[in-house]
């Protein structure tokens, strides 16, 4: 599994269509939502950020235009103006898809994390249609390999009770999913020596990821099609580091819980 923490405060702005509520694109709520109007052919949205950050995982929610609108996606380096620079992989064939729940979204996972980056431009192809975005999310991310016998389940949080009668009295709420996986056992410098990516390890993540702080996770994200399915915005929380034998370590299960679109 990839996961994603850190994002860095972001600033956004927007070419060839403008924006009403853009703060809602990079509030943490993509139940929020940004409207894109008066399109010319494309929308441009940018996020930038202070110096650069090591952005692996990348993704918008809560989209409304069509499934199937195409999307490029390029970045900015540190000291440059324009968003030209190639992030490789499926950044610029990537494409709207609609999720099980009805909504809409994209994901990137980037081949690398793209030294000096500072900003990502989205092209969303709109041929002139404005659309709404529920979130822009882009954060550096770790590798962890997880363990067979990950899950992943539907959670309806619906209030539901029984009428005299036997009928049912419902007030409905939005589903969210929930994931489980329990990373493989590792050695000792991924756990607390700082040998995953970025210097990271799991007890630096695991800080990290306190306080539900938001966290961008895929199970299976080599195929793409299992990453739309399978990636995850919301909240985390990681299992406890168990000493096994010598320098190594396993851990408990990991859960992660989404926060949905609108």
């Amino acid at each position: 599994m990839i996961i994603g923490y850190g994002q860095p405060q972001l600033r956004v702005s927007i070419d060839g269509a403008n924006m009403v509520g853009a703060s809602a694109l990079v509030d943490g709520r993509p139940s929020s939502l940004a409207r894109v109007t008066d399109v010319t052919e494309s929308a441009r949205l940018r996020i930038d950020w202070d110096g650069s950050a090591p952005i692996r995982i990348v993704g918008v929610l809560g989209l409304t235009c069509p499934a199937g609108t195409l999307l490029v996606l390029t970045g900015r380096l540190e000291g440059q103006v324009g968003y030209a620079h190639d992030l490789g992989g499926s950044s610029r064939t990537q494409a709207v898809t609609e999720l099980p729940d009805g909504s809409r979204a994209a994901w990137w996972v980037l081949p690398t994390a793209v030294a000096g980056l500072a900003g990502l431009q989205l092209e969303v192809m709109s041929a002139g249609a404005g659309f709404d975005v529920g979130e822009f999310v882009a954060m550096p991310a770790v590798e962890i390999p997880h363990e067979p016998g990950s899950s992943a389940e539907r959670i309806d949080p619906s209030l539901v009770e029984r009428t005299l009668g036997g009928g049912l009295n419902v007030v409905a709420r939005r589903t969210y999913r929930r994931i489980r996986a329990t990373p493989t056992a590792d050695y000792v410098s991924a756990v607390k020596g700082g040998a995953l990516a970025g210097g990271m390890d799991w007890a630096r993540l695991t800080h990290r990821l306190a306080g539900s702080a938001r966290v961008a996770m895929a199970l299976h994200w080599h195929n793409p099609s299992e990453l739309h399915q399978d990636a995850l915005y919301g909240r985390a929380v990681s299992g406890a580091a168990t000493h096994r034998a010598g320098i190594l370590y396993g851990s408990g299960e990991w859960v992660f819980e989404e926060v949905p679109p609108q």
